[in-house]
């Protein structure tokens, strides 16, 4: 229903005519974007008002590379959607979790971000390790010398690939998430669909890692 959503309005519809995944729709888009900032927005998303004001104030400051937002339950959300919300899925990984290498401290930040609030503990401006796709912007001066995405990946781990390759080659700037610039996630998720997800998910990511021969930045990732 996307198309039929967005032909009301004056923006430029770019399609593919097969399934090329994620990776290689944003691809497209950096391509015809014209403007310093590339923004991520999935269109099971809902956003506030002010969410694109809210989420350019994270690029003020020169060394920020990617800035990310949160979500917030919709107004019927399940319980598998109060969940995911409570233990901070898909919000911006914290730099304890991706940085230390002590399993010791993986495990405890583990803990602490999955059975805590973390989006309570994020302020304006907090660094963060990493970006989930959905709701993720971009210097695009950046993008355009990473070369974009790495359609490989498709629609599974592109995100993390993309803030690794960007840590890299930027070990000065860093990604900072801004709370204030909030966007619904209607996912209507039951605990089943959940399931089956993440292990699908997690295949795909175990590969990812391997690959790359890094420990994935949750616990149990030292175990793999």
């Amino acid at each position: 229903h996307t198309l039929n959503v967005i032909s009301k309005y004056k923006v430029s519809i770019i399609s593919h005519m097969n399934k090329r995944g994620l990776a290689a729709s944003r691809n497209s888009g950096l391509k015809k974007s014209k403007g310093e900032i590339v923004v991520c927005y999935d269109d099971d998303c809902t956003a506030d008002p002010d969410w694109l004001r809210n989420l350019v104030r994270g690029f003020e400051d020169e060394r920020v590379m990617g800035c990310g937002g949160l979500m917030k339950l919709s107004d019927k959300p399940t319980l598998t959607d109060q969940y995911l919300f409570e233990s901070g899925y898909a919000s911006p990984i914290p730099t304890t979790l991706g940085k230390s290498k002590s399993i010791f401290v993986r495990f405890l930040s583990y803990l602490e971000t999955n059975f805590t609030n973390p989006q309570a503990k994020y302020k304006d401006g907090t660094r963060v390790f990493e970006l989930p796709g959905a709701m993720s912007s971009f210097r695009k001066s950046h993008l355009v010398k990473m070369g974009g995405w790495n359609e490989e990946y498709k629609n599974i781990a592109e995100d993390t690939e993309l803030c690794r390759r960007m840590r890299i080659a930027y070990p000065d700037q860093y990604f900072v998430v801004m709370p204030s610039a909030k966007v619904v996630h209607e996912q209507q998720m039951t605990f089943y669909g959940f399931l089956k997800k993440e292990f699908n998910r997690g295949k795909l990511r175990k590969q990812y890692y391997q690959l790359k021969g890094e420990v994935p930045p949750y616990f149990p990732g030292p175990f793999f």
